[in-house]
């Protein structure tokens, strides 16, 4: 059955004109580039599910500490309005966006869509998401202005 799935998702990213690497094990690597920066996909294989995820930006790089339960909560709201995929935070500290779908699922017209879908939240809910880090830096920033 896995051996079925992984020459399928070849077969279909490859007529999806998307360049990937194959671990040759489970996992594969691909991408694409938006205007802004580029996506670095990875989809992981097991008996019956494929696991997508994109890493979106970084926490730990972009939040001061005092500000994250802010943005913790700020994702978890996102996460409830979003369908079709989820949101987390990996052992990294990086917001990543997921989807799961199961192995039986997997067509070429399925996949395209779910790129599809995949694509148009991880651009938005960054935006979103440094948009609310900008304004926190501003309200911080400001603060600072009256502690002379």
């Amino acid at each position: 059955m896995n051996h079925e799935v992984q020459e399928k998702l070849k077969e279909f990213l490859e007529a999806y004109g998307w360049v990937y690497r194959f671990d040759g094990q489970n996992i594969f690597y691909s991408g694409w580039r938006s205007l802004n920066r580029n996506y670095s996909l990875r989809v992981q294989l097991n008996e019956s599910l494929l696991f997508f995820e994109v890493k979106l930006l970084s926490l730990s790089e972009l939040v001061l500490e005092k500000h994250r339960r802010s943005i913790l909560e700020f994702i978890l709201r996102l996460n409830k309005q979003i369908s079709t995929i989820k949101l987390g935070i990996d052992d990294e500290e990086c917001v990543v966006l997921l989807a799961e779908v199961f192995s039986e699922q997997l067509t070429y017209d399925y996949l395209t869509k779910l790129l599809g879908i995949i694509g148009y939240y991880a651009e938005k809910i960054q935006e979103q998401i440094l948009a609310r880090v900008h304004e926190l830096s501003i309200v911080d920033h400001r603060s600072h202005r009256y502690l002379i």
